[in-house]
């Protein structure tokens, strides 16, 4: 699953964070409540009403044989929108400043368009458009094949031109509108400036259920009450973390019945902080890899192994490792399944 929140903060697994330093203001776009408040929540109808509606807009930007263009550039973003728009992929036969032709990727089928200059100009004209598919109609079906970064970021830079001064209400509107099921929250600080937006998207919501793995890798936890609301009940969902006093109240709050692991990352890092002025430099270095191995261990004779050879190294290391819950950093044993993930590097 990938969310996106822009804000002020980090991110984990499903989510990216973006600083914004609270420069945007919305002093109309909420109620003000305050740091920490959520000023704004905003969701959409039922799945049964979910219909993509910027698609709508995009089924018609190829009309058919006769159709002009000013460039080529145009008549390209012209026809990856129409193909968008009826969930289908084409693939290039010919690709020319003066000339482009394109089919379906199906490979027997008879969909075809082809387009060329106007003699001594720029214009792109469209003389030929067979428009019937001859492939198998499922192919099309909830599909975008086309859809590239360079489109999307198309999209937005249009869109700030359009309008320089895009408040997060509206925003969080344009989202809704064009992204049905999805789900978007904004928060103000106490002056009623911009702190955050938080945008899970319908998409991430879906794949996540039913494409990815019950697995979240947390590197911080913000807008804790629209966790459980937007993901639900996932059946054996894993989570990981650090081991941050407050992230691990809030994931016991928020997702109370899964298991709760750590990342090994921030484990060693915090034990090195707890050993300060305990043992040398060189001594930390050593004990890092027992502490890798013990967490990788898959029996637990291994496990009591490289933590014997902690022990040797640094009794203190040793009793902290002990206190700090195994259940939770070592894979032999685990409550829950980590899919081979010690760590939240991926986040």
């Amino acid at each position: 699953m990938v969310g996106m929140v822009v804000g002020l903060g980090g991110g984990f697994g499903v989510e990216m964070m973006v600083d914004l330093g609270g420069s945007f203001g919305d002093k109309n776009g909420g109620n003000g409540g305050g740091f920490g408040s959520w000023s704004s929540v905003l969701e959409s109808q039922s799945e049964n009403d979910l219909q993509p509606k910027m698609l709508s807009l995009w089924q018609d930007t190829i009309i058919g044989v006769g159709q002009m263009f000013e460039r080529v550039e145009d008549f390209r973003a012209s026809l990856q929108k129409y193909a968008i728009a009826h969930h289908m992929a084409y693939t290039f036969v010919k690709n020319e400043p003066s000339r482009v032709t394109t089919k379906c990727k199906a490979a027997e089928c008879k969909w075809r368009i082809h387009a060329c200059q106007v003699q001594n100009t720029d214009v792109l004209r469209i003389k030929i458009f067979n428009n019937s598919h001859s492939c198998d109609p499922r192919l099309h079906q909830y599909m975008h094949p086309q859809a590239s970064k360079k489109l999307i970021a198309s999209l937005v830079e249009d869109k700030l031109k359009d309008t320089p001064r895009y408040r997060a209400r509206e925003i969080i509107n344009d989202i809704i509108g064009t992204n049905p099921g999805s789900h978007a929250v904004w928060e103000t600080f106490e002056n009623d400036r911009f702190k955050s937006l938080f945008i899970l998207f319908y998409a991430q919501i879906v794949g996540f259920k039913n494409g990815c793995r019950p697995l979240l890798l947390i590197d911080g936890m913000f807008g804790k009450e629209h966790y459980k609301i937007v993901i639900g009940e996932v059946e054996g969902l894993t989570i990981i973390s650090d081991r941050h006093k407050g992230l691990l109240d809030t994931v016991s709050e928020v997702f109370p019945n899964f298991y709760h692991a750590i990342c090994v990352h921030h484990l060693i890092a915090n034990l090195m902080n707890s050993l300060s002025g305990k043992v040398r430099k060189e001594t930390k270095k050593i004990i890092k890899n027992p502490v890798y191995a013990s967490a990788n261990s898959l029996r637990v004779e291994e496990f009591d192994k490289n933590m014997n050879k902690i022990k040797k190294i640094s009794l203190d290391a040793f009793v902290w490792l002990k206190d700090s819950e195994p259940y939770r950093w070592a894979e032999i044993y685990a409550r829950g399944c980590r899919f081979g993930h010690l760590t939240t590097n991926v986040a």
